[in-house]
């Protein structure tokens, strides 16, 4: 990624989910939905002080210039750790951030064996489209998160990276209402995919050349490896 002054930057995946309670019925706790190699710092809380300190000390060593937060849901668990716990920890300032918007579960309210569907038209609420959840949540990191000065701009605009963004569908009108909220400025959109072929073969699709060109500024890709 480029930012001003045309530098190339390095950034990394940061999740805030570690900690987080859960229903007892899958195993009360993040940690017991399983992994595959132990934590250095062990089953940490992601609101832990000395965790979020180790964190950064750790990112800043290896030449990690930001972190890219997962955000889903205002005032859940992971929003409320990055407002209230890691932003208000004394070292934040030293690292910038951006979120990293996960679609899937910030416009999906999950029904067994329905899978995830990221059309804006539809219905989030009964009374409320995916689209307008959409804004409603731009809205808010407007208000909360974009003014920081710890948050990662290209050309003054704040980075969004758009989790599997290749399977957004009827985006135009909510895609045309987000300047206004973000300070008659677009944001700096990135489409993340699980895959690069995935990912183009969808901005190749006719019905969506308009968006791509206009609404995404760039792609976000990732490889997944456990460490």
């Amino acid at each position: 990624m480029l930012p001003e002054n045309n530098k190339l930057i390095l950034g990394a995946y940061y999740y805030l989910w570690y900690g987080r309670p859960t229903v007892s019925l899958i195993g009360g706790g993040i940690w017991r939905w399983g992994y595959t190699n132990h934590s250095n710092l062990g089953e940490y809380n992601s609101r832990d002080e000395k965790v979020i300190s180790q964190h950064i000390n750790w990112a800043k060593a290896t030449g990690i210039d930001f972190f890219a937060i997962c955000s889903a849901h205002i005032e859940s668990w992971d929003d409320i750790t990055l407002r209230d716990y890691y932003l208000k920890h004394p070292q934040s300032s030293e690292l910038k951030f951006c979120l990293n918007y996960d679609v899937i579960q910030a416009l999906n309210r999950y029904q067994f064996n329905i899978y995830p569907s990221y059309d804006f038209n539809e219905l989030y609420t009964p009374t409320k489209t995916k689209g307008e959840k959409f804004l409603e949540d731009f809205e808010y990191f407007t208000k909360t998160y974009f003014h920081l000065p710890q948050y990662l701009k290209i050309d003054d605009k704040p980075v969004v990276i758009l989790y599997n963004a290749s399977a957004f569908r009827n985006v135009e009108k909510y895609f045309d209402k987000l300047p206004p909220l973000i300070f008659n400025r677009r944001c700096y959109l990135l489409g993340r995919a699980k895959s690069i072929k995935k990912e183009f073969s969808f901005f190749m699709a006719k019905s969506t050349q308009r968006i791509v060109k206009s609404d995404f500024s760039g792609i976000a890709s990732f490889i997944s490896k456990n460490l």
